[in-house]
């Protein structure tokens, strides 16, 4: 609200009256035309204040003047105004220093992530330095190892890559002279192979893996051998005349020999040392899957030498290839010999009884006085007991105080004046234990009898608390006795025990293929015969590619029958 102050009259001579204007700033509120002097004199001014004093107001010589009335609410509405300015004002400086303050902390911590950067930067660039430098004295390092030690490699089936005749048949000799000559081929491929290297100061590994009984019997039996023991002679000659050539004997089972193989090579392909390969199984097809990415890698298909005895399958004629006729047989051997090892057994069993340290050869010789009135007997003897007069002379003679056969004629002849009741009646041997072999001497099982519903019954009874130990029940004996888990008690009947056996059948032995124990009652080939078996999770999966049909039967004492 404004205030309002009269003027101050003043009389200037001659009868004229001067009004005086406020001092500054004491006419704030007052209309435009109050605010100064005015240009028409007094009469201006007065006119002015008696236009804001309204119709009250009177001439100063009528009485005292009225104030006008206040006009509250526009002054209030105005100082409303006033604060909402101020109000905003405060807010937006106030809401200046927050983005100020929250900006300058952003600020600082940018600041310090570039200078944790800068120096995290700094220590990364120290560290590949010392690593680069690092690197540079490990390559030397290696680059003088792989140089100081290259070496080419050799891997050999030896059930397919067969010696030469004239070779095998002298034994630990010729062995010698085959590493000589291998060592010898190899050399002067590499030579030839790599004109720019220092091929003389590379060194050769050759590792020859076979199933050395199986091979040693078919050489037997083709007469190139006079002797299984000369291929085992013959593996040492091999070995002991290169420091890295080895005479590997894996056992029976193509899949041993194989894994070796593919395995051998596969470790020897990775090593920088290695610079050249020889891979020597171009008889079987088999192969064929494993090497195919050969083909695909230039560096491995350079460094790969396919090794060739008899003519190369024609999978493998992609292939670079090398050949060592003076070395290896150029055919194979005959698939079925005319005489069969089975017919000179004599010489294949003494062979066999040599490395198993056994006296089959005194045993032979004492079973042979049997009486000459047991036909059956003397008309079914077999092959396994055949003897070839040629070898005849390599069974021992009996020995001076041994027993005569009691069922002899000597012998009852000798005892007749003894007084004692002689039983003239032949004596029954028990049958001979024996096992089911396929051609690559894989073991079968033989089929069992079936199984009868009483005896199921029975064994079903049995078994209700505890299940019956196989050994104890089937071998007639088990080595953990009163300590085994399973039930012994009275041994079951005939009838149960073949139930026993069926179901002791379904369980895989431990020894698969190659189990040696005639008495074993455990499951050694998928019933079903592989390829019809429908069993995702068959136990027997690995024996799938079994033959299983049965070729020989092999008897305790070691000699076979051809079946």
């Amino acid at each position: 609200m404004a205030n309002f102050f009269p003027l101050s009259q003043t009389q200037r001579p001659g009868g004229t009256i001067q009004q005086t204007p406020p001092p500054p700033g004491l006419a704030f509120g007052l209309p435009n035309n109050m605010n100064g002097y005015g240009h028409h004199g007094s009469q201006s001014t007065l006119g002015g204040l008696a236009g804001l004093a309204g119709n009250n107001t009177t001439s100063p010589g009528a009485g005292s003047a009225q104030a006008p009335p206040p006009n509250l609410p526009a002054y209030q509405e105005r100082l409303e105004t006033f604060q909402r300015v101020d109000q905003q004002r405060n807010e937006f400086i106030r809401e200046l220093i927050t983005n100020y303050q929250d900006m300058s902390r952003k600020y600082n911590e940018a600041l310090d992530d570039l200078h944790s950067e800068q120096q995290s930067r700094r220590n990364l660039q120290q560290e590949m330095r010392e690593l680069k430098d690092s690197m540079e004295l490990t390559k030397g390092v290696n680059s003088r190892l792989i140089d100081a030690n290259p070496f080419a490699f050799v891997v050999i089936d030896g059930d397919g890559a067969i010696f030469n005749d004239e070779l095998l048949s002298r034994g630990a000799d010729g062995g010698t002279e085959a590493a000589h000559r291998l060592n010898r081929g190899i050399r002067n491929h590499l030579n030839a192979t790599y004109t720019d290297a220092h091929v003389e100061d590379w060194r050769i590994m050759v590792q020859l893996v076979l199933n050395m009984e199986g091979l040693a019997r078919k050489l037997f039996a083709c007469k190139i051998i006079d002797d299984v023991e000369v291929l085992y002679q013959f593996g040492v000659g091999f070995s002991r005349s290169q420091h890295l050539f080895s005479f590997v004997d894996v056992g029976q089972g193509k899949e041993r020999a194989d894994h070796k193989v593919r395995e051998m090579f596969t470790f020897m392909a990775r090593m920088p040392q290695c610079k050249h390969l020889y891979f020597g199984p171009c008889h079987d097809n088999g192969y064929l899957p494993f090497l195919e990415p050969i083909l695909r890698d230039r560096d491995m298909q350079a460094r790969t030498t396919l090794f060739e005895a008899t003519p190369a399958e024609p999978g493998y004629r992609m292939f670079s290839r090398v050949t060592f006729e003076n070395v290896f047989r150029s055919e194979n051997l005959p698939a079925r010999p005319q005489m069969g090892f089975m017919a000179n057994t004599v010489t294949s069993v003494a062979a066999i009884a040599i490395r198993r340290g056994s006296e089959l050869a005194a045993t032979n010789n004492s079973n042979s006085n049997i009486s000459t009135n047991n036909t059956n007997n003397t008309n079914n003897t077999n092959m396994a007991t055949a003897v070839d007069p040629s070898t005849a002379s390599n069974s021992p003679p009996p020995p001076k105080n041994a027993t005569p056969n009691p069922s002899s004629w000597a012998a009852m002849s000798k005892g007749a004046g003894t007084g004692k009741t002689i039983d003239i009646a032949p004596a029954k041997k028990p049958p001979r234990k024996y096992m089911l072999l396929n051609k690559d001497y894989e073991r079968l099982d033989e089929q069992l009898p079936p199984q009868q519903s009483q005896y199921q019954k029975k064994f079903a009874d049995r078994i209700k608390d505890k299940n019956c130990c196989n050994n104890f029940h089937l071998k007639g004996y088990c080595s953990n006795g009163d300590g085994c888990n399973f039930q012994h008690g009275e041994r079951l009947s005939a009838g149960e025990q073949i139930v026993l056996r069926h179901k002791a059948r379904s369980i895989k032995c431990n020894s698969g293929s190659w189990c040696e124990d005639f008495d074993c009652p455990y499951g050694h080939r998928c019933k079903f015969g592989g390829k019809d078996c429908g069993h995702d999770d068959c136990r027997f999966f690995d024996t799938h590619h079994v033959d299983s049909r049965a070729n020989v039967k092999k008897y305790e004492d070691g000699t076979y029958e051809q079946v």
